[in-house]
């Protein structure tokens, strides 16, 4: 893979973590105003929220976003 192929890979990677990551919040806003913040559900999207969130706090500390 050549630096523009990986670039634009990277590129993808990131929008993709971004989208995924205000799904997974709007997934949990949604859940919480149902009542369901013992579910599994909510608690696996709230531990893939921290997941995400600690992608892009990577991506901001090395001025990538």
């Amino acid at each position: 893979m050549d630096d523009k192929a990986r670039l634009a890979a990277y590129q993808d990677m990131q929008q993709a973590i971004e989208a995924e990551y205000q799904a997974i919040e709007q997934r949990l806003q949604d859940l919480k105003q149902a009542g369901k913040t013992k579910s599994l559900l909510y608690k696996e999207s709230y531990a893939w929220k921290m997941q995400y969130k600690n992608f892009l706090a990577w991506y901001e500390k090395y001025g990538l976003k």
